[in-house]
């Protein structure tokens, strides 16, 4: 069980959205703009956030950045309605765990949430183990 943040302006996507991932077992969480989506972000308990790029305080892309360059690592999947290789690239590269397009289909959406969680989950118990082996010297 993860707790996922679902930061999108669209009500019925994020209700969607979170019912499926209730059915999961995962706690959700939801922020219609980007400030209050930073806001829970700082907080540091949200293992997962879903990112809409499009939303009407904030460029989601100029959001992920913002949030790297504050040292906040939480994995974000981007969620949204560009199709354009150039807005995929750039969102990868600004520090997007995945990039997935509006509309999607649920069952992938859950399938890239699973991969993202275990990838992060295996990166948090390697530095737990780096940090484990420091203190043995």
């Amino acid at each position: 069980m993860a707790r996922v943040l679902v930061v999108d302006d669209d009500p019925r996507l994020v209700k969607a959205v979170s019912t499926l991932l209730r059915q999961r077992r995962h706690q959700v969480e939801s922020a219609p703009t980007g400030d209050l989506a930073r806001k829970a972000l700082l907080r540091g308990d949200v293992d997962l956030a879903l990112l809409d790029v499009n939303l009407p305080d904030v460029n989601g892309l100029s959001l992920i950045l913002q949030l790297r360059e504050e040292g906040i690592t939480v994995p974000v999947i981007l969620l949204t309605v560009r199709t354009e290789v150039h807005d995929q690239t750039l969102g990868l590269r600004l520090g997007g765990d995945d990039y997935i397009v509006k509309p999607f289909n649920p069952e992938v959406l859950l399938a890239r949430i699973d991969a993202v969680l275990r990838r992060s989950a295996g990166s948090l118990a390697h530095r737990g183990e780096e940090a484990g082996d420091d203190r043995m010297r």
